[in-house]
């Protein structure tokens, strides 16, 4: 017998960030809070950074920012559930069209001093690498022995990434931009003046440009499309077996391997890896940032800078470009026990961990202080920078029918805290002066705390008449209300492990329906 299924979908997307000037957002702020400003009020579309409360980078932004970024995406599928004896194939297929672009558009606004790297100017369409996959997927499930109580089931499926217009922002010139300087303010009054900074990109004081907020960070912008990418994937590999031992109670254990492949890396075309030729070793100073204490670990940090002749936004041009050391794997196991709803109640428990293998984890780091998005193809994106850690996750759940249409349920799950590292501030550079990097691999060190959560539902079924009837609800989150430790900062210096974050306390929801 044939279940077969076809079907299709059309998805246009856009994510387009505007981003005002931040003397006008400035502005628009003091109004609300202290009524009108003067006209002649600008606080600079700029932002200035101090380190210690010495002046360090000046931060130059183009904004306003009002960017187009499109996607076109279009696939069709094809499913057939086929049941042959005691076997059952579950078989796919699906072809998808993934058109990634920028239109034509202009930004004709200017706003020195932040417009200076970044003058109003009109750009041509930007076309991404377009995408057509096919890709097979092959499932089963056998019936062992040949009574419905142990089933073995597995197979293999492969999952495209979809163009997600992040990465045609890459290419799109008219993105929001911040450009870093080096900041001299000859007079220490703490507020940038005329001639403190040279503006031009390819001058002295400068040290990168990067797009705004993508991902939570920036990526390095002005970048090109890139005519030989390939679209990146996933295929997955899995395999269960499931016994009723016993009536309405069954166990299952199941493993699942997958591997991306085509993983992109950020490479930049005007300064290629091996110009990064110039070793800059710097003592680890362990985690309170400071040298020759008794917390150093007895360990250099090198990282690379590159010569003078590559730097500048004339060399700084950015392609994503696909990279198989880049490829990620991850092996998973799971043990379930379930016994079903019988008797007013119902019970399921799990224990499952993962293994990860993250050769260059994204985000590495920071470089003259804008964040990485993607692992750029440069030596200090590889410098410890591997994710070869195991998380894990139990789950309990209970649920139980009392007379009167009331019901109660629980859940318990221990999860296992986030593994950290810590990084570290490094100097010395001539084009990079400074570098934020990680002093050691994830979970080397450094790890939160496990999680342990209880969640309590209680609900009461009222039955108005016939075919109607309304539901009052009581979820309490938290119930024990842990407060266990969700966050903290990883940054060697005198706020390394200051707690960020906890678990949000114990809250309470009460909800209503009605059915009719």
């Amino acid at each position: 017998s044939h279940d077969i299924k076809v079907g299709g979908e059309y998805m246009r997307r856009r994510s387009d960030r505007l981003h005002i000037s931040r003397a006008e957002t400035w502005k628009v702020a003091q109004e609300i809070n202290f009524g009108d400003v003067p006209a002649s009020y600008d606080s600079g579309n700029y932002q200035l950074q101090f380190r210690n409360g010495v002046a360090n980078r000046f931060i130059a932004f183009n904004y306003p920012a009002e960017p187009t970024d499109l996607e076109d995406y279009t696939s069709a599928y094809i499913q057939d559930s086929w049941k042959v004896g005691s076997l059952t194939l579950n078989l796919g297929a699906r072809f998808a069209h993934d058109n990634g672009y920028a239109p034509e558009q202009c930004r004709i606004t200017a706003d020195p001093p932040g417009d200076v790297a970044n003058p109003g100017r009109c750009w041509d369409k930007v076309q991404m690498k377009v995408f057509n996959s096919f890709v097979p997927r092959l499932h089963a499930a056998y019936d062992l022995t040949r009574d419905g109580k142990t089933v073995l089931k597995g197979g293999w499926g492969r999952f495209m990434l979809m163009r997600y217009t992040d990465q045609t922002q890459i290419a799109n010139h008219n993105q929001a931009n911040l450009t870093t300087y080096l900041w001299h303010d000859n007079n220490n009054n703490g507020e940038y003046e005329t001639g403190e900074v040279n503006l031009d990109p390819n001058g002295a004081d400068y040290l990168s440009t990067a797009q705004a907020g993508i991902g939570g960070g920036g990526t390095t912008s002005l970048g090109i499309p890139n005519p030989d990418e390939k679209q990146p994937g996933t295929d997955e590999y899995s395999l269960s077996l499931e016994r009723e031992v016993k009536a309405n109670l069954a166990v299952r254990v199941s493993g699942i391997y997958s591997k991306t492949f085509n993983q992109h890396r950020l490479l930049n075309t005007k300064r290629p890896y091996e110009v990064y030729n110039i070793p800059i070793t710097n003592a680890d100073p362990g985690p309170d940032g400071v040298l020759r204490t008794g917390d150093d670990p007895g360990r250099t940090i090198t990282y690379y800078d590159f010569p003078a002749a590559y730097a500048g936004a004339n060399f700084q041009t950015p392609m994503l470009v696909n990279d198989s050391a880049a490829n990620q794997s991850y092996k998973s196991a799971e043990f379930a026990v379930t016994r079903r709803l019988t008797n007013r109640w119902y019970m399921y428990g799990s224990y499952s961990f993962t293994k990860k293998h993250i050769p260059m984890v994204p985000n590495a780091g920071t470089q003259t202080g804008v964040t990485i998005y993607v692992n750029t193809v440069d030596p200090n994106a590889e410098i410890n920078n591997d994710d070869n850690t195991t998380e894990w996750i139990a789950r309990m759940q209970g649920w139980y029918a009392f007379p009167w249409d009331i019901t109660t349920s629980i859940n318990y799950e221990h999860r296992s805290g986030e593994p950290q590292r810590r990084t570290v501030i490094l100097t010395g550079g001539r084009q990079i002066p400074q570098i934020t990097l990680p002093a050691e691999e994830f979970g080397a060190e450094w790890r939160l705390p496990n999680i342990n959560l209880v969640d309590l539902n209680v609900q009461k079924t009222f039955h108005v008449r016939q075919g109607q009837s309304a539901t009052l609800r009581l979820n309490i989150f938290n119930l024990l209300n842990a407060n266990t430790l969700n966050a903290r900062t990883m940054q060697s210096g005198p706020a390394f492990g200051t707690i960020t974050g906890i678990l949000l306390s114990r809250s309470a929801e009460v909800a209503v329906s009605y059915r009719f």
